[in-house]
């Protein structure tokens, strides 16, 4: 949709993250997990979850991660992009370096 609305840059915004988890996925299909961020000493931390409730889930999700179809897992210690979740800001404060801000 913002694609046909003219944006020049549509999806969510992406950020790296380091994950504090393994997790898995599936050899044939893509996967969407949603988690919370965390401020770290050496950058953001990304902490997938899954509630038993999905409306809940979506009211607590800062940002989501997409596992590609083909990919079985991601290790925990790894670097990933997390889409940034519609409503969500993160950023950097003065001084900082990447460990960010949350708003």
């Amino acid at each position: 949709l913002q694609k046909l609305a003219g944006y020049r840059r549509p999806g969510l915004p992406l950020v790296k993250a380091k994950l504090t988890q393994s997790v898995n996925g599936q050899q044939d299909w893509t996967e969407f997990l949603e988690g919370r961020f965390e401020d770290a000493d050496d950058g953001v931390l990304f902490r997938p979850f899954k509630l038993l409730s999905r409306l809940q889930t979506l009211a607590v999700t800062e940002g989501i991660l997409k596992i590609p179809e083909g990919t079985t897992q991601l290790q925990g210690g790894s670097v990933v992009q997390v889409q940034l979740a519609p409503g969500y800001h993160l950023m950097e404060s003065e001084g900082d370096k990447g460990g960010g801000q949350f708003l």
